[in-house]
């Protein structure tokens, strides 16, 4: 308890010494300012410095007086090192006075007791600021060239060669300078110059054929260089490769409005150097196409005007060709040939199927059938073979394996979906597969089965659907009752 006593006596006489011990006295050295310290002109907008002595690697504060010290008011910044510059405020005054201020030393006292020790100093007299007078003459120009513009390069065909264009915006010029980097590099390096006026340069260097290289130019004379133009990046072009065998077409499609009663082709030229088109057949799951026509150049479709079975599904395909050979084939387009002059197709008078999830075998009118993929559920929704349900039904099933369309056609009402689509058109009329829930969508699943969503396809053909979740068991009715 007597020691605390002591530590506290100790401390305030410490403390109390403070105010009555200037810095030096702790053996901190104070800053002596030693410039501006009375008498000097400061322009307005001009820089100026502070100069002042001490031997601390401090850095202080500084303030402006307008009134010979009464009030520091205007922080100018902070320096250290004997000199610190500032732009002078657009102030007049006959009065000012710099201060500066900062710690110059941490002092131990001992028990534990560290104080800091702040050192200041001010202008001795007052100084002015104004307006500077520049004498008007002699008046130096300083005549820069304007910027060159609109910068490109490659304008010409050659692999070997490398055109550089630009605008000239300058009357004054002595030049041009030319520099390049590489896409792998960061710093450009002059390439050429060249004269007054000129507006082109051909970079005849040899350059890496598939590489990035980046152009940028600037004008010069007497007086410096102007701004750099705009950078043009350039990739350096290899010969090109002029395609024997025609490319392939693609897109094929049944007609232009996918019209499950006609066998209208229509498809994709992507080629320039054809002779003409192969068009393909196969009929159901016959692994043999057969070539059953050809047309001519730059023509993008073909009506097959063969009697095809009604009820059969044919599949198309096409390839270019020319001297040299053939293409790669186009997608293959499929559809079930319906009866056109029918007005009322022949549909069975009731249906009920029966299936269980999991399960490959499923019941049409109590009798057993098999599947070759089981119905799925995927995002709350069955999935399955969309035939399984058209097909008891009397209903045609189409597939566009480029555009991934499946259709479905019974009587009047004709459905078309995509894979990975949420949204499908029945009777030309977009509607949301399923209003809960937007990620349900057909799908392929292996060995490449496109799955549809039941109830979607079977209550837009018309039919109720039931399902017991316990079981797992649905029932799809047809018609609905």
């Amino acid at each position: 308890m007597k020691m605390k006593r002591m530590r506290f006596l100790f401390g305030t006489i410490v403390v109390l010494g403070l105010f009555v011990l200037p810095c030096r006295a702790f053996g901190a050295d104070a800053p002596v300012i030693t410039k501006p310290n009375g008498g000097e002109f400061l322009g307005r907008g001009s820089e100026a410095t502070v100069e002042w002595t001490d031997n601390n690697t401090t850095t202080f504060e500084f303030y402006l007086s307008t009134d010979s010290g009464a009030s520091y008011d205007i922080f100018l910044g902070e320096g250290s090192g004997n000199s610190f510059t500032f732009t002078v405020p657009q102030i007049s005054s006959n009065t000012a006075r710099i201060k500066m201020t900062g710690l110059v030393a941490i002092r131990d006292l001992g028990m534990g007791i560290k104080l800091p020790v702040y050192g200041s100093d001010e202008s001795d007299a007052d100084f002015s600021m104004g307006y500077t007078v520049i004498p008007i003459d002699p008046i130096i120009m300083v005549a820069y060239p304007a910027m060159p513009t609109n910068l490109k390069v490659g304008t010409d065909s050659s692999m070997f060669t490398h055109d550089i264009t630009w605008d000239d915006n300058a009357a004054n010029e002595s030049g041009f300078k030319i520099f390049r980097r590489h896409e792998d590099s960061f710093v450009f390096t002059e390439i050429a110059s060249v004269g007054a006026n000129v507006t082109a340069y051909k970079d005849t260097d040899s350059l890496v054929v598939g590489d990035k290289y980046y152009y940028k130019v600037y004008a010069y004379n007497g007086f410096g260089n102007s701004s750099y133009s705009n950078t043009y990046e350039y990739e350096v072009l290899g010969l090109v490769a002029i395609p024997l065998y025609p490319f392939a077409p693609s897109e094929l499609d049944l007609g232009a409005d996918g019209d499950m009663e006609t066998h209208d082709l229509t498809w994709k030229d992507n080629s320039s150097n054809e002779t003409g088109f192969k068009i393909y057949r196969k009929v159901g799951t016959s692994l043999i196409w057969t070539q059953i026509d050809t047309v001519g150049a730059d023509i993008t479709s073909y009506e097959d005007e063969d009697t095809l079975m009604i009820g059969e599904t044919y599949h198309y395909q096409v390839s270019a060709y020319n001297g040299f050979g053939n293409s790669e084939y186009s997608n293959s387009v499929a559809y079930m040939v319906v009866d056109p002059d029918a007005t009322e197709p022949v549909l069975p008078s009731s249906v009920v199927i029966d299936l269980v999830i999991g399960q490959k075998n499923y019941q049409v009118n109590g009798l057993d059938k098999n599947m070759d993929v089981a119905p799925v559920i995927m995002d709350g929704r069955t999935l399955l073979p969309v035939r399984y349900i058209a097909d008891p039904l009397g209903a045609a099933v189409g597939w566009n394996n480029g555009t991934q369309k499946a259709t479905v056609r019974l009587g009047s009402t004709y459905l078309e979906l995509w894979i990975d689509n949420p949204t499908a058109r029945v009777d030309g009329i977009e509607r949301l597969i399923d209003s809960y829930n937007d990620e349900v969508t057909p799908v392929i699943v292996p060995p490449g089965r496109t799955m549809l969503p039941l109830r979607f396809i079977a209550e837009a053909l018309g039919c109720e659907v039931n399902y017991d979740g316990p079981s797992q068991s649905i029932e799809v009715i047809y018609p609905a009752p």
